[in-house]
């Protein structure tokens, strides 16, 4: 889901149309910025959403073409080393990411966006348009009840 949610960050940045690998790319790079806070570039952020997402695996494309790294996660930084011994002697490339971290290199992506977006009212107020397209909750109850007043 965290990839779903950079997905929809990247989108809303948008004008208009449908978000794009460089749109994720721009923004991981920009909001996130994985190779200072991460082990891993916005390249291989990408490449991991497009793994999980199509396969629920941890590689994809890009990573088989040698474009980006595979990501491993650990939920305890103590995992770290263990999880990286074992990749080697398995003889695989990969990159140990933590999940706790990824989460708050998102979290913190998301507060920088908001306060990049404070800067620019025009900015904000497209993308505050473009969010408003987002899905919506109504309880039955009340589609039922805008119903009953049509009848």
């Amino acid at each position: 889901m965290l990839y779903a949610a950079i997905d929809t960050m990247a989108w809303s940045s948008r004008k208009d149309g449908d978000v794009t690998r460089q749109d994720f790319i721009g923004w991981v790079d920009k909001y996130m910025d994985p190779q200072r806070s991460l082990p891993c570039t916005p390249e291989d952020l990408y490449a991991a959403r497009c793994g999980v997402l199509h396969s629920g695996a941890a590689g994809s494309r890009l990573s088989r073409e040698g474009k980006a790294v595979e990501l491993w996660y650990v939920t305890a930084a103590t995992s770290t080393a263990d999880l990286e011994s074992f990749m080697k002697k398995k003889g695989v490339n990969a990159k140990v990411v933590s999940a706790t971290n990824l989460v708050a290199a998102f979290g913190a992506g998301v507060l920088a966006y908001a306060e990049d977006l404070a800067q620019d009212q025009k900015r904000q107020a497209e993308v505050e348009k473009r969010i408003g397209q987002w899905l919506t909750f109504i309880p039955s109850a009340a589609v039922a009840a805008e119903a009953a007043k049509k009848k």
